[in-house]
């Protein structure tokens, strides 16, 4: 459980997932497990969508398709970093995904897989 306390007023605050994807039902089942585990989610369909956003919500983590159906996931988090500098990501790859992207996340992926990446992420390990 990712559960933070809030500075400012002592009262508990959850970590923020910002998490693009097409496929609704993968956003779905994805938004559910992270809620269950005690995440805010914003899951959206498209790269618009996250970059509108981010200039109103203040995110921990962004999960997003490495090779996106609109922009690539690099292209995508640079321009997002330009709201939110602290931003890190996890990206979503297919089988046969290149080697050597900090927090990748193979489809298919288990509930845990997706958890364990996401710590990862947030402590600031590369993976």
């Amino acid at each position: 459980m990712c559960v933070l306390t809030d500075a400012r007023t002592g009262a508990e605050s959850k970590r923020h997932v910002l998490f693009v994807n097409a496929d609704a039902d993968l956003r779905s089942v994805v938004t559910r497990v992270l809620e269950r585990e005690r995440f805010r989610v914003c899951a959206v369909p498209h790269s618009g969508h996250a970059l509108l956003l981010c200039r109103t919500e203040r995110f921990d983590v962004a999960i997003v398709e490495l090779a996106g159906p609109d922009i690539s996931g690099p292209s995508l988090l640079q321009q997002l970093r330009r709201h939110q500098p602290s931003l890190t990501s996890v990206y979503l790859g297919g089988p046969g995904t290149p080697e050597g992207v900090d927090h990748l996340l193979v489809a298919p992926f288990t509930t845990e897989d997706l958890l364990e990446e996401i710590q990862v992420a947030l402590s600031g390990v590369a993976a």
